[in-house]
């Protein structure tokens, strides 16, 4: 990837980062949810019933993070582990209805934030960062 190329690259990913950065804190702001702990109840929230292990794997997080995580989450009301039913030694995690609304919250001020983006800017950024990332110069 030549210099050009990778520019493109970083600016998509530092103008995407920027985004979430601003989701998180309106969001911290309101529920006191760390930013980390955010991306496991939007997980969560997407693959209703999964495993520590699968959530893990999604999250490319080692089990213990996991465990500690969840622990942190579920005293704070925003999931619930679940005993599975065919495998009693393993629990499957849900959102509780704080967690959904976390999840509502988070996907209305996204919906904002693009809303305030030029369509054709983004296309065109969205179109570079491909174009950027699948050269091979």
């Amino acid at each position: 990837m030549d210099d050009r190329n990778f520019s493109v690259v970083t600016n998509f990913a530092l103008d995407s980062f920027n985004l979430v950065k601003k989701i998180q804190k309106e969001i911290n702001k309101k529920y006191n949810i760390h930013a980390d702990n955010l991306f496991y109840v939007l997980t969560v929230y997407s693959n209703e019933g999964l495993n520590q292990e699968k959530i893990g794997e999604i999250l490319w997080v080692n089990k213990s993070k996991v465990a500690r995580t969840l622990n942190t989450l579920e005293d704070e009301g925003f999931v619930e582990r679940r005993q599975d039913r065919s495998n009693r030694r393993q629990n499957n995690i849900y959102t509780t209805p704080k967690g959904k609304r976390v999840f509502n919250d988070t996907m209305d001020l996204y919906k904002k934030m693009l809303a305030s983006v030029d369509a054709d800017e983004f296309k065109s950024k969205l179109n570079g960062f491909v174009q950027a990332s699948l050269s091979n110069n």
